[in-house]
């Protein structure tokens, strides 16, 4: 070994302590206001003081403008995980654009159904732009894995799309630094049991686990 390959080895290491979410200064008191607003306007009497959200709605404030005092872990996504109707998908849509209004750490958010209908008919091709093959990674959310009927066959191959995409996903995350965002009607135990020990590995090293509890706000 020499000096170019020591140097290498320790940039590699300096450069993987770096949290991947990027840090800006906000007026945290007219943000948050904002977050609400966001919020109401997709559901004109949503209650961030309802079953913990406020406690929430601050981690992923904090989380999304990279602040040191955030909980969560800046080097990893969000895997927010909760009953049907809990409010995830609205969650993660209320700060995917904040995120657009802070134009940093956005995030593409696609519909977990609509990839596996469009893997029926194209096969894998069809979820290769989430990989290492595309030349410019996106940051992305998978919305609603753990869902029935995952897998597909086209022309005889059969894959789980799900398993596919946790797998491209960590190649992402592990080579170019590019963070993945999830919800899921499973909890980690069942994510295990439906995809595997090595998938639910991965998903745990790429994310921050959250439990959502509260109301089925699809009821109100």
């Amino acid at each position: 070994m020499n000096i170019l390959d020591i140097k290498e080895i320790f940039a590699g290491q300096f450069e993987a302590r770096k949290p991947m979410i990027k840090s800006i200064y906000v007026d945290a008191v007219a943000h948050k206001r904002g977050i609400i607003n966001i919020a109401k306007y997709y559901q004109p009497d949503y209650d961030i003081a309802v079953n913990g959200l406020k406690s929430l709605f601050n981690d992923l404030f904090l989380y999304f403008i990279g602040s040191e005092d955030s909980t969560l872990n800046l080097s990893k996504g969000i895997l927010l995980v909760g009953n049907p109707g809990s409010g995830k998908t609205l969650i993660m849509t209320i700060f995917k654009n904040y995120a657009i209004y802070n134009g940093v750490n956005t995030f593409q958010f696609h519909d977990v159904k609509t990839l596996v209908k469009d893997a029926e008919i194209n096969g894998i091709k069809a979820i290769e732009k989430f990989g290492t093959t595309n030349d410019y990674p996106i940051t992305c959310l998978l919305d609603d894995i753990g869902a029935k009927n995952e897998s597909v066959n086209n022309y005889g191959t059969t894959f789980n799309v799900v398993d596919e995409l946790i797998s491209m996903r960590y190649l992402v995350y592990t080579k170019c630094r590019k963070l993945t965002h999830f919800t899921s009607n499973i909890y980690p135990a069942e994510i295990e049991t439906l995809y595997g020990a090595r998938a639910a590995s991965r998903l745990a090293e790429m994310c921050n686990i959250i439990e959502l509890t509260g109301i089925d706000f699809r009821k109100k």
